[in-house]
């Protein structure tokens, strides 16, 4: 403990003596856990002494340093009271004595509650209630953000439900203008971005099922017709839309079952050559790439196979592809085995660039 005291900055030290731990237990032996308070925060603070000395030491403050200052602080009273963290070490029956010495330790002066705290407590729940559906009425992020903290069931969501989510939210800032300056585009992609997390995770739960994919393509086909409505110069739409594909794809890769996932890649390749492929949206063949970009080595042998199946099928068919979107097909399958059977399929489209 003292080589790590020693180690670590003078600033580091003061600020940790001035936090307030409570709450000291021992589980399992040699394992120290406590609440450090900073502020109104309060982090979990867990230190493994052998010997005195610190083998393990965690926070959940997520701090890239070594030891973060809710560490030291522990450390430090750790340090300072030897003889009863001794005892405690050799005996499970002492988190009486460990509590009583944290008490006297540590610092226990009562936080002062901020106005907005004070309020709280003292207001009625029926009145706190009802200002927070009028709130919800007009704030369609927070409310799917409020369900998913606290909704003690699994949310499960429609395309519909989806779509209206996502109007609302550009809606909300939106209103009736055609045009948008830039800090209100901003506005509406972090509004976005909280008010789809619940519907992600609803997704990311479902990634083995085609409802993910729907719900995917709804949510993209909105920003998109939002996008196309009005007058803008700001390029944070197509980033976040890009984005978005990536870390879909990145879900997509997830699926430990290697028979589900062919399943899911085979699907996915599939949508691309519908019947009325002059209905695929872009975000389909932006998904279909960043499928194979970001496979390992034996995805993408998984991907090529599936493709160079899709490609025996519709070796009678023409699609108007994009010149980068073909060019991506027949880089992916010239190293094939079967290239030989699905070449003519590339030789016989008609291409064009956007």
């Amino acid at each position: 403990m003292d080589n790590i005291l020693k180690r670590a900055l003078k600033r580091d030290l003061k600020a940790s003596a001035e936090l307030v731990l409570r709450e000291l237990d021992q589980h399992p032996k040699g394992t120290f856990i406590a609440f450090v308070d900073q502020g109104m925060d309060s982090w979990d603070v867990k230190v493994t002494l052998d010997q005195q000395k610190v083998v393990f030491s965690s926070c959940d403050c997520h701090d890239t340093k070594k030891y973060c200052i809710h560490q030291l602080a522990l450390i430090q009273y750790l340090s300072n009271n030897r003889a009863v963290i001794s005892q405690a070490s050799q005996d499970k029956g002492v988190d009486i004595e460990l509590k009583s010495a944290l008490k006297k330790g540590s610092k226990t002066k009562k936080q002062k509650l901020t106005p907005t705290q004070e309020l709280l407590q003292n207001m009625d729940k029926g009145v706190l209630q009802q200002w927070i559906l009028e709130v919800f009425k007009k704030n369609k992020p927070l409310e799917q953000q409020f369900l998913l903290s606290f909704s003690s069931k699994e949310l499960s969501y429609t395309p519909e439900m989806v779509r209206e989510i996502a109007m609302e939210t550009i809606l909300s800032v939106r209103g009736k203008r055609k045009t948008l300056e830039a800090m209100k585009i901003k506005k509406v992609v972090d509004l976005l971005q909280i008010a789809i997390e619940p519907i992600n995770a609803y997704m990311v739960s479902h990634i083995d099922s085609t409802i993910a994919y729907t719900l995917f393509c709804t949510f993209l086909d909105t920003v998109y017709d939002f996008d196309k409505s009005i007058v803008h110069h700001s390029k944070r739409l197509g980033v976040f839309v890009d984005k978005y594909i990536e870390i879909y794809a990145l879900w997509v890769h997830q699926i430990k079952d290697p028979l589900v996932y062919k399943q899911q890649i085979e699907f996915y390749l599939s949508q691309v050559f519908v019947k009325e492929y002059r209905l695929v949206k872009e975000h389909t063949f932006i998904l279909v790439q960043q499928l194979f970009l970001q496979g390992t080595a034996k995805q993408n042998t998984i991907f090529t196979n599936a493709l160079i199946q899709e490609l025996e099928k519709h070796m009678g068919q023409k699609y108007y592809f994009k010149g980068e979107f073909s060019s991506f097909l027949m880089q992916v399958c010239k190293n094939h085995k079967d290239w030989d059977k699905v070449k003519d399929f590339f030789n016989k489209q008609y291409f064009f660039s956007p």
